[in-house]
């Protein structure tokens, strides 16, 4: 029998139906079964037990029914849960690693409820992940929004068990969207402990004179990109067959918000206390890409997807031209926010409305040159913390927010998140390092426990708190993950190859022992080492090499 302090912090594992489980510290059952593995963390060290049995926990007594091995650790583990480090040899790099891991295990790991607060909701708790570990603000797991940046952190981790979760989070969603009453396979707001759905949320302006849905289509769009990540990720070509019929469903209900002008009636995507009533940049950005990644799935699948890829173009097409028909507005040379359902345009120079259009490729060459220099321009209000939803917060009127307040228009991780793949796509990488650096240093000002909404104290919030919603939320910590590990160090899944590797850090060397990568950028050179043990086909540019286990690839000497 092992006695561990009752500060300790205890992360136990299941397997059931060959599916692995944790069952982190946030509504742990007092007494508990495992097996295989127990972490035990403690303010300045950690404890990874591994056996080839099982164990009892019961009040800070732990049972262990065969032999175990213990490997000690200082600090927060730099590892993922079944014990793969990660190691960035290069400036700040420690910093980022310090960060990831607080966030790891400190936010990420205890957000996963299925066998702890949601242990008795047999029907509902596969796939549930909170939103917040302050359960009393937002019990329900969202899949409109938040589940897609839980699940870009966690494809970014990249270990077996974050790829299980991901899997389970996309068939909840698959469950919830077939079940539909109204049988149109609509995705939701949110689903609640007790199993109550909320489809439409509408919010009122602070007038009271407007009022918009919000995430009319958000959960539908996202949930594409989410299964073509998880593919990428995997191969899966069983679950992709099992997701594919839901999602050519959910796609035809995005298409029954078409307009005759090719531009959907989305209403608010992201922004839930802002009164976007009509066609919204962003949704229609969103839009594009997930039907083109649609038609890839179907390819992979076997299957004919042209005619996905035709709807993109045509959205596509329709983003860029002149308002009202279009989101470009000739006068400013740049895109507006949204048209609303009267036709009147609203244009606070948004961040994601100018900046998907290039990461996208919808633009010819001058026009990004034109929205490049605009962004540019406004970089001292985008930058104040990563990323400020728009340069003209000042000018939003009462007829334009919400009734819950100013604060969405802060710097929130949604926004980073794409924020961050644009600067990447346009070689910015030391801004992306920066922004990183930015979130790592307010982390450990917040005890890496970060808000929803940071304001810096600009425009509406003049107060000592420099963020305000919900504690202890998820998005930071998540979006930090995929910024980080996707964006920055430049290691993704593809689905012609195992890892796509476009680092953005000038020189170092990066070890990622979930993604079975060690890679280091010197002299003009990229070299690559397999530390798995199975053969990485590996992507660098428009080049694909397999690297069998132990084995190295030199690219650009």
């Amino acid at each position: 029998m092992m006695t561990v302090p009752t500060d300790a912090r205890l992360y136990a594992y299941i397997e059931q139906g060959s599916q692995p489980y944790v069952l982190p510290p946030i509504g742990q059952p007092p007494k508990m079964r495992g097996e295989k593995i127990l972490w035990v963390l403690q303010a300045d060290s950690a404890q990874m037990h591994t056996t080839q049995g099982g164990y009892t926990v019961r009040e800070q007594k732990i049972t262990f029914d065969a032999p175990v091995l213990t490997r000690n650790f200082v600090g927060v583990p730099h590892c993922d849960f079944f014990g793969q480090k990660f190691h960035f040899g290069f400036p700040d790099g420690d910093e980022l690693a310090e960060t990831l891991a607080h966030f790891y295990w400190h936010c990420l790991l205890p957000q996963v409820a299925e066998r702890t607060v949601m242990r008795r909701r047999i029907k509902l708790r596969e796939g549930y992940v909170l939103s917040t570990l302050d359960t009393q603000f937002y019990g329900g797991t969202y899949p409109c929004v938040d589940h897609e940046f839980h699940i870009r952190g966690r494809l970014a981790m990249r270990s077996a068990l974050d790829l299980a979760v991901v899997r389970r989070m996309i068939a909840l969603q698959l469950r919830v969207m077939e079940t539909d009453p109204k049988g149109l396979y609509r995705s939701v707001c949110s689903v609640q402990p007790r199993g109550k759905r909320e489809y439409l949320v509408t919010r009122r302006s602070r007038d009271h004179r407007e009022k918009a849905v919000m995430f009319r289509l958000t959960g539908n769009i996202e949930l594409i990109e989410e299964v073509y990540g998880y593919y990428c990720a995997t191969k899966d070509a069983d679950f992709l067959a099992r997701c594919l019929p839901t999602l050519e469903k959910s796609a035809a209900y995005i298409a029954s918000f078409l307009q005759p002008n090719d531009l959907i009636d989305s209403q608010v995507y992201y922004e839930d206390q802002v009164m976007k009533d009509g066609a919204v940049a962003q949704a229609q950005a969103f839009a594009a890409q997930a039907l083109d990644r649609l038609a890839e799935l179907c390819a992979c699948a076997g299957q004919e997807g042209e005619d996905y890829r035709a709807l993109a173009a045509r959205l596509r097409e329709a983003y860029v031209r002149d308002v009202p028909r279009g989101f470009w507005h000739p006068k400013t040379q740049r895109y507006v926010d949204w048209i609303d359902r009267q036709g009147r345009v609203h244009d606070h120079v948004h961040l994601l409305a100018n900046a998907l259009p290039v990461l996208f490729g919808f633009n010819p060459p001058e026009r990004d040159a034109q929205i490049n220099d605009t962004i540019a321009q406004h970089d001292n209000i985008f930058q104040k913390f990563p990323s400020f939803v728009a340069a003209k917060i000042e000018d939003y009127s009462e007829s334009e927010l919400g009734t819950g307040g100013p604060y969405d228009l802060c710097a929130a991780g949604r926004y980073w998140c794409h924020d961050a793949k644009y600067r990447a796509h346009i070689g910015q990488h030391e801004r992306i390092k920066a922004q990183l650096l930015q979130v790592a240093r307010q982390a450990q000002a917040d005890h890496y426990q970060m808000g929803e909404r940071y304001d810096m104290n600009y425009v509406y919030y003049q107060d000592d708190k420099n963020w305000h919603g919900a504690a202890r939320y998820y998005e930071y910590p998540c979006v930090f993950a995929d910024v980080l590990i996707h964006d920055y160090l430049g290691v993704r899944a593809a689905v012609d190859a195992d890892i796509a590797l476009a680092p953005q850090l000038p020189q170092g060397t990066v070890t990622l022992e979930a993604w079975g990568i060690r890679y280091t950028v010197a002299d003009g050179a990229l070299t690559v080492h397999n530390i798995a043990s199975h053969p990485l086909t590996v992507r660098v540019g428009d080049v694909i090499q397999k690297i069998q286990p132990n084995g190295m690839w030199t690219f650009g000497r």
